[in-house]
């Protein structure tokens, strides 16, 4: 028989250098639910969220997820499911991953305030979500790379800053941005897979002042392209209330409606 394990803290989780916290074990109908306020993972710890399981592993923290180490959703985990869900705000300092390159998984991450990333965020399973909900910002700092190579679909409620680098490799997924979309002179927006125009959705406009190539686009009816340095949108832009093009920089378009 298979075990569900839920677990309430008042308290913090806190990995120090070297640890590993694993929710959700090897058994092939094991899961479980941690409930923490805070997370801490310091230095080279690890929190796996759904091993090698065949059930669904969620942690919920009602506070802060601070990563210096490793956090991974969904490791090696043939299975639709595996969560993390954040009340707070989420700082990456180390790395946030999806575990595995796995067929037909639905890994989600939900943060309800700001996530920052100033180190390594990699999603490569076939369906991961990542939802940044009410007025959260994402911001991506210089020397950060945020990578989301999914079939999944991707939100940010709030607005996002673009200082390291950006890609989303996949064809497959949307991606929609509901805030200003602002590129940095140290920022990279990487997205030339995406071609189909209605995946990438820039609800707010984009201000770009670093290097921004991209497939596919869509912008929000009215809303502004800044080109500050050189744009190049290979596969077209599409609006459907009509779009300023502001900026001393070129907007170039292969094709566009």
């Amino acid at each position: 028989a298979g075990t569900t394990a839920s677990l309430t803290l008042s308290g913090n989780i806190t990995a120090n250098t070297g640890g590993t916290i694993t929710v959700g074990g090897t058994n092939a109908t094991r899961t479980a639910s941690l409930s923490p306020v805070d997370i801490d993972l310091n230095g080279t710890s690890s929190l796996v969220i759904g091993n090698t399981a065949t059930s669904t592993s969620t942690v919920t923290a009602s506070g802060n997820v601070t990563i210096y180490g490793t956090l991974t959703v969904g490791s090696n985990a043939n299975v639709t499911g595996h969560a993390l869900n954040c009340s707070g705000t989420m700082t990456v300092n180390g790395t946030l991953q999806s575990g595995g390159n796995n067929t037909g998984n639905l890994h989600t991450i939900s943060i309800t305030n700001n996530l920052t990333t100033n180190g390594t965020v990699n999603f490569t399973s076939t369906t991961d979500q990542i939802a940044l909900n009410a007025n959260a910002n994402l911001t991506i700092n210089s020397g950060s790379n945020f990578t989301f190579n999914s079939t999944g679909n991707m939100s940010v409620a709030g607005v996002t800053q673009v200082g390291g680098t950006f890609t989303d490799g996949n064809v497959t997924g949307t991606d929609t941005f509901t805030g200003l979309v602002t590129v940095t002179g140290t920022g990279t927006w990487a997205t030339t897979t995406v071609t189909p125009e209605n995946q990438m959705n820039f609800n707010g406009g984009v201000t770009n002042s670093g290097t921004f190539n991209a497939g596919g686009v869509q912008i929000g009816s009215g809303q502004t392209v800044t080109a500050n340095t050189n744009m190049s949108i290979a596969n077209g832009m599409d609006s459907n209330g009509g779009v300023i093009i502001a900026g001393a920089g070129e907007v170039s378009l292969n094709t566009a409606d």
